[in-house]
């Protein structure tokens, strides 16, 4: 996987931010590279250039590359709530490298290859919620 022709790599680091109400005056609704948690990775963090704060991901720009982490659910509440028009709570958040099993999965199809002998079957189309009024999916968005 590349972001604007640099590789994303899954980070080795735990990184603990604080947000306080001047990243929350800044941050911007419905943008993952200007909301209140990028502005405080931009604050907090050495040598980053950028940063983008998704609902489920979190993508740190140094000079060569990209870093991914995984967005707490705590702070994946509150980017809910700030992107529907409610304000956003400073606090502490913990963002964390990407479990194993989410690691392996990175840039690969998940489950086995079919079998050479199976007869292909009838997809169902299947209902699924998908929470509107917040920014979108994506790391190239």
């Amino acid at each position: 996987m590349e972001i604007n022709g640099k590789p994303v790599r899954n980070s080795t680091r735990k990184i603990l931010i604080e947000i306080n109400a001047r990243d929350v005056k800044r941050g911007q609704s419905r943008d993952p590279g200007s909301c209140a948690a990028a502005q405080c990775l931009l604050r907090t963090v050495p040598g980053i250039k950028s940063a983008r704060v998704h609902i489920g991901r979190t993508y740190i720009e140094f000079d060569d590359h990209w870093e991914r982490l995984q967005t707490p659910p705590s702070l994946k509440a509150e980017i809910t709530a700030f992107d529907r028009g409610a304000p956003f709570y400073p606090g502490a958040y913990s963002l964390s490298p990407l479990s194993p099993a989410k690691r392996a999965s990175f840039g690969k199809k998940q489950g086995s290859p079919p079998r050479k002998d199976a007869k292909p079957r009838k997809k169902i189309a299947r209902p699924y919620h998908v929470t509107e009024g917040v920014r979108e999916r994506g790391a190239n968005k």
